[in-house]
């Protein structure tokens, strides 16, 4: 399937933001769905039942923040689904939560002002929606990381659509 630009969209999160400590989480394990690379963070995403190719290109500071949200897809978006998508986004990737008061409050703890500086503005995320975390947490499942990369991959591979 051949995906074309779309629509792009500026969105603006709540600072602080740390982008990469946000879209880049090295604890996971990889998989063909998604890229991290420099300031660019690339996502495929089903949803109402469309596919789109999805790349977040951070623009901004931790301080002034500003992500690039270009949308693919094989057919002209309408607005609706535009804005419901761009909702989706906003919404597993917390991009408006209020972390000022977190940090203000252990931002002296000893043992975690070292984290907060390091990653200042990172969001607890989840790129995948609920039906995709439960199959990843059900390939997890007794057996190690290698093997999990697999049979996910053959799962992309018998059902997925590439793009």
């Amino acid at each position: 399937m051949k995906l074309k630009l779309q629509l792009e969209n500026i969105l603006t999160p709540s600072s602080p933001f740390n982008f990469e400590g946000t879209f880049h989480k090295p604890s996971h394990f990889e998989s063909n769905d998604l890229l991290f690379e420099d300031d660019n963070y690339w996502q495929s995403m089903r949803f109402n039942d469309q596919i789109y190719g999805l790349k977040f290109t951070n623009i901004g500071e931790i301080n002034a923040p500003k992500i690039r949200l270009s949308i693919y897809s094989d057919c002209t978006i309408s607005t609706n689904n535009s804005n419901d998508l761009i909702k989706e986004v906003e919404y597993r990737f917390d991009l408006y939560a209020d972390i000022k008061s977190f940090n203000n409050y252990c931002g002296d703890d000893i043992i975690l002002k070292n984290v907060i500086s390091k990653w200042n503005g990172m969001r607890v995320s989840v790129n995948s929606s609920f039906y995709e975390f439960l199959v990843i947490t059900t390939v997890l499942q007794n057996t190690t990381i290698k093997r999990t990369i697999q049979m996910f991959n053959n799962l992309f591979e018998k059902y997925g659509s590439t793009i």
